[in-house]
């Protein structure tokens, strides 16, 4: 009888499990990145100071975002101007921080916006900006 009890339990528990993982979603939706600022291809000089702003969304919650900032010529991570990264934890985030174009020579650069949520979905955008004496 006990026999007969717990397979009928047994039973009774995976039918529930199986009603409750119909009822979960799996995000697959990417994160939302619109650049507000530097705006495409513009022109700056030595010492000036580049505005990067840009707003990040997502349907559940961004995790974390990077924002890299390179010579357009070298490979990710050689000679960064400038490098940063943020938790966020939150459906929707302002991105809104500065960097000095400082060179002595003309060069053309590449800002790399990477936003990741819960779900490790991934967006990068890029953007590019000249630097000229």
């Amino acid at each position: 009888m006990k026999f007969l009890r717990n397979i009928i339990l047994l039973i009774l528990m995976v039918l529930v499990s199986c009603n409750d993982q119909e009822h979960l979603t799996i995000d697959k939706k990417p994160p939302e990145i619109e650049i507000l600022s530097p705006e495409r291809n513009t022109i700056y000089s030595q010492g000036d100071t580049v505005h990067i702003k840009a707003s990040l969304s997502d349907n559940t919650l961004l995790r974390k975002g990077f924002v890299h900032v390179h010579d357009q010529l070298l490979p990710v991570g050689k000679d960064t101007l400038f490098s940063y990264e943020f938790n966020v934890n939150a459906k929707n985030f302002e991105l809104d921080t500065i960097c000095i174009v400082n060179d002595p020579v003309d060069k053309n650069y590449v800002i790399y916006f990477d936003a990741i949520d819960q779900a490790e979905n991934i967006t990068e955008l890029l953007r590019y900006f000249h630097q000229y004496h």
